[in-house]
């Protein structure tokens, strides 16, 4: 159950991670910004009046342009009193900088660099590179967990993308940003899977179904209705980044109540080690460890130094004698 705990969290940071960034680089609704001799107070104009006055429509859809604005004297034509814009006035790119509506969204670090128009492409490869991350690392993070551990593998994966991931809420700037994403891509999955692959270690064949698939069907999904009302309430994409990559820091308290892999260390030869866990395991779960376990255990230690794996027949009997 310690483990199955583990593994819901984990799939909670999962879903941040992976459709965090989502939220981080979302574009709102935007237009060009108006002059400022628009908000002379003189002129009494509102800001959909300045809107309407500056900004021109799409004539399929009739909804205002997100890059475009018109290039005329606006001083004069207020002055001149015209009830409204001419569609046939000259357009130019937005000048002035962009207009965003937070009415519905937030500050997205889209909205707070200006990634939109001709520079629309950011967003996207920021996220792209972030996977490309991810197909880069976890195959040599696969081996390392084979070579030292899960445990390590583990602890070391969610610190390290929790670090780059509230690093990148600091950012000013799209390659600063980009790349503390592609770090956080390089331990996106191996964090979750190896977690995954522990509890499928422990726990015996006729509740694995359960144990592996429950923590995904309810904390995955929980974690995936809980961020889009997460980031509203927050209401600022680098405090949305900060909370959702904080979490990670929790790994630091693994090594002190999450095992290390005992199929791994038997194939590695250290019986002792995976006897001690094993004793830690059968009282927490108040089942007694016969010395025929323990000589099981061993067995398979000598047969994992002779064939460089863990004989699956006697660690699948000792395992289960002390299942849930």
């Amino acid at each position: 159950m310690m483990l199955f705990v583990i593994n819901c969290y984990i799939n909670m940071i999962f879903a941040f991670v992976y459709f965090g960034q989502l939220l981080m680089t979302l574009t709102p609704p935007h237009w060009c910004a108006a002059p400022n001799e628009l908000f002379d107070s003189d002129l009494n104009l509102t800001l959909e009046q300045i809107k309407e006055l500056t900004v021109p429509k799409d004539e399929t859809t009739g909804k205002f342009a997100k890059c475009k604005m018109y290039q005329v004297n606006f001083t004069q034509v207020v002055g001149g009193n015209l009830s409204g814009p001419d569609p046939t006035w000259p357009t130019t790119t937005c000048i002035n900088g962009w207009t965003f509506d937070f009415s519905l969204y937030y500050p997205t670090i889209t909205s707070q660099l200006n990634w939109v128009c001709e520079e629309d492409w950011k967003p996207f490869l920021s996220q792209s590179l972030f996977f490309v991350g991810s197909f880069m690392a976890s195959p040599v993070l696969g081996w390392a967990s084979d070579r030292w551990g899960r445990l390590p593998i583990i602890v070391a994966t969610n610190v390290m993308g929790g670090a780059a991931g509230v690093a990148s809420a600091f950012t000013n700037s799209f390659v600063a940003f980009t790349s503390l994403r592609f770090l956080v891509g390089m331990t996106f999955d191996t964090h979750y899977t190896v977690v995954y692959i522990l509890l499928l270690e422990y726990v015996s064949s006729e509740y694995r179904t359960i144990m592996a698939n429950v923590p995904i069907m309810i904390f995955l999904t929980a974690g995936l209705c809980v961020m889009p009302w997460l980031a509203l309430y927050l209401h600022d994409w680098s405090t949305f980044a900060i909370v959702i990559h904080a979490s990670q820091v929790i790994s630091l308290s693994f090594p002190w109540v999450v095992p290390e892999s005992a199929r791994w260390l038997l194939s590695k030869g250290r019986t002792k080690e995976t006897v001690d866990i094993i004793t830690r395991a059968a009282h927490m779960n108040k089942k007694s460890l016969t010395p025929e376990v323990i000589r099981e255990l061993e067995a398979s230690s000598i047969y994992a130094r002779a064939t460089q794996g863990p004989d699956p027949r006697n660690l699948t009997t000792s395992i289960s004698r002390i299942h849930l």
